[in-house]
């Protein structure tokens, strides 16, 4: 999906990275759009950091294998983010087996809730490495309460992104 592919655009012209987009082929006498993952797979090399997949492609249904996608981005250090708006709900994902980093998805397809609703699932070694974008006092560990304004340290677990 195109707003799969928006916030990295800005990232990388804010930062002076690359976005590489595979390319849709026609397949058979109708003009069905499908990418091969192989030629996904030619765009991953040692100068890649990120790897964003739809793990369902929206207008033709086409799903990835995302255990080989992690294997081949895990090989040469990257990172695996999955778009799964197109597929949670309808698919069943288990996530931790995928081997991907990051799972995402909208939560106002097929899984029934308003816009602006989302759900996501960041693997353990993930969690650990990330350090949030905004922190407040529920970011706190062990004790948010404890209100020592000299004391940061950050929760071993997904609990760290609270705000």
């Amino acid at each position: 999906f195109p707003a799969t592919v928006y916030p990295f655009a800005r990232v990388a012209e804010a930062y002076g990275a690359e976005v590489r987009l595979a390319d849709y082929r026609t397949r058979g006498t109708h003009e069905v759009k499908y990418t091969d993952p192989d030629d996904i797979f030619a765009l991953i090399d040692a100068q890649t950091a990120v790897v964003v997949l739809s793990h369902v492609e929206f207008s033709t249904g086409q799903r990835y294998d995302l255990r080989r996608f992690a294997a081949a981005t895990h090989a040469v250090g990257a990172l695996l983010i999955v778009d799964a708006t197109q597929s949670m709900g309808v698919v069943p994902i288990d996530a931790p087996n995928t081997g991907a980093d990051a799972i995402v998805s909208a939560g106002y397809k097929w899984l029934r809730g308003a816009f602006g609703v989302g759900v996501g699932f960041i693997s353990p070694a993930m969690q650990r490495a990330l350090v949030p974008g905004l922190v407040g006092f529920r970011s706190h560990y062990p004790d948010m309460w404890d209100l020592d304004a000299t004391r940061y340290v950050l929760p071993p677990d997904a609990s760290r992104f609270e705000y």
